[in-house]
């Protein structure tokens, strides 16, 4: 079931509601700039230390998969992974629990 709705989300991310987070997701807002990483997993767009940051975040919070991330991006004085502000979008992922 998990794996049909995650191919399903990574479809079409335009339809996607984050108002809702659906049953087995959890959902996060993290700085922008950290897409590509874990979307793709290509670090090339971040700096050593912005990778180090992220990863340390992964592991804190138990994340494994990232099957989504909102096509709309804002500014936010913090996010879940830090306090400083930085432009921000919504990311999706397999509920770890």
């Amino acid at each position: 079931m998990i794996k049909s709705v995650i191919l399903l989300l990574m479809k079409n991310t335009n339809a996607t509601n984050w108002e809702e987070t659906p049953e087995g997701f959890v959902d996060y807002v993290l700085p922008s700039y950290w897409a590509s990483y874990l979307i793709n997993g290509d670090a090339s767009g971040i700096d050593f230390c912005e990778q180090e940051e992220c990863d340390a975040f992964l592991i804190k919070e138990k994340l494994v998969n990232c099957v989504d991330v909102s096509g709309d991006t804002f500014f936010s004085r913090t996010n879940d992974a830090s306090t400083l502000g930085s432009e921000c979008a919504n990311y999706r992922f397999v509920n770890p629990a």
